[in-house]
């Protein structure tokens, strides 16, 4: 029941990161500075949850290291299709 618990959270959590996702600041200098990149290192963004629903620390602690790399996937997803369509342009 816990694990299920989790897992609900969790996939909402990642919904919410997804969809605020949208609103990414970009310089409109972007591509000037970025130029002669070969390389862009996304780290895990440290996140902190204040769920209502009673947890252990170290589900809360879980939870916040995933939700962390969830944000770092979705900054990766969002660099990598805009690499690919500066690509084909």
């Amino acid at each position: 029941m816990k694990q299920l618990f989790l897992a609900i959270v969790f996939t909402i959590l990642l919904g919410a990161t997804l969809s605020a996702q949208k609103n990414i600041y970009e310089s409109a200098k972007f591509d000037e500075f970025s130029a002669e990149h070969e390389v862009l290192a996304i780290l895990p963004f440290l996140t902190n949850l204040d769920l209502k629903d009673e947890i252990s620390k170290e589900e809360l602690k879980t939870l916040e290291e995933k939700e962390g790399r969830a944000v770092q996937n979705a900054l990766e997803i969002y660099f990598s299709k805009r690499k690919k369509k500066k690509s084909s342009l």
